[in-house]
């Protein structure tokens, strides 16, 4: 804000974009770089350059992140802002949620739509294998139907030829 000669304040445009140009996605990108998370970025930028400055910019950062080939590091941007603003070509080191988050397909983040490198916790058995292997070992069908007494059966059918067919005529019928 700028005086007049009367001493009240006014509005000056060119300030208030010049004060603003510094908050760019570039100075997002190195903030995050710096290892400063996104959630502070954002609550210094609403202290310093307006709330609306700071959601445009934060904004237009994440937008840039589809189609950028950047790795991006779940521990410093909390993933429910991506929600579908990745694409599948966009690599994430994911957090220790990625373990347990049932949006999860594989290595694929259902949330966000990247694809997870790694998370904590990756190297350990997720539940679904581990439900797999509780599960008894499946033998071979003979062993099996031994086991359930099913191997040699009590009643012996025996197969004989086919008796031979008598022609029946049926009045009325053909």
């Amino acid at each position: 804000m700028a005086g007049n000669q009367n001493g009240i304040s006014r509005f000056d445009s060119a300030e208030f974009r010049t004060a603003n140009s510094t908050f760019t996605p570039a100075a997002v990108v190195a903030s995050l770089n710096e290892g400063t998370s996104f959630a502070r970025i954002f609550a210094a930028a609403k202290l310093e350059h307006g709330t609306q400055a700071a959601e445009k910019v934060c904004r237009a950062f994440l937008d840039t992140l589809k189609g950028s080939q950047q790795r991006v590091n779940l521990a410093s941007l909390d993933c429910t802002l991506l929600k579908r603003r990745l694409a599948s070509s966009e690599t994430i080191l994911g957090a220790s949620k990625c373990a347990s988050c049932t949006l999860r397909q594989g290595m694929h983040c259902g949330l966000t739509g990247g694809t997870l490198l790694s998370y904590p916790g990756m190297g350990q058995d997720s539940s679904s294998r581990r439900t797999a292997a509780m599960t008894p070992q499946v033998k071979d069908g003979v062993q099996s139907m031994r086991d359930l007494g099913m191997a040699e059966p009590e009643l012996t059918i025996e197969f004989r030829a086919p008796r031979q067919m008598m022609d029946v005529d049926v009045p009325g019928i053909g």
